[in-house]
């Protein structure tokens, strides 16, 4: 029995690199999943509004290219996204992915989910619509 006292030390040392080592892989995992998932949610953005922009101008090579990025964002949402941000990107979709009043609604929902993960505070439709829309000070979504 004596031979045990000197390998608990040991024993305890193991088991806490071993637990440390699984912590911190378990963190860089879900940190990696968390900067995928964020950098999806603003990519999908930036090509939702690329498109309107390109739409407005009629500039088919950008429209085409920035379909193939908003594609590749809706992807990785797919993959990435919490299941409300995919119920959100769903909606939307059957909306039919158009920035008109219900589509705008849905969109603007979309983002908010998107926050909400985030655990950011919430922001009203109003002020997410001015930003995004640049709306007048009377709001059509009111």
């Amino acid at each position: 029995m004596s031979w045990v006292n000197p390998l608990l030390p040991l024993l305890g040392v193991v088991v806490g690199a071993s637990l440390q080592f699984w912590f911190s892989r378990f963190s860089e995992e879900r940190r990696g999943r968390q900067t995928l998932r964020s950098q999806a949610y603003v990519d999908f953005i930036k090509a939702v509004s690329s498109l309107a922009a390109a739409q407005r101008t009629a500039r088919q090579p950008e429209i085409d290219a920035t379909l193939v990025q908003l594609t590749d964002a809706k992807a990785r949402i797919v993959v990435y996204g919490s299941r409300d941000v995919v119920l959100a990107l769903s909606e939307f979709q059957r909306q039919g992915a158009r920035l008109h009043t219900e589509g705008i609604r849905s969109f603007i929902t979309l983002c908010q989910r998107m926050r909400a993960e985030q655990k950011a505070k919430p922001v009203s439709e109003y002020d997410i619509s001015t930003i995004l829309f640049e709306l007048p000070p009377k709001s059509p979504l009111a």
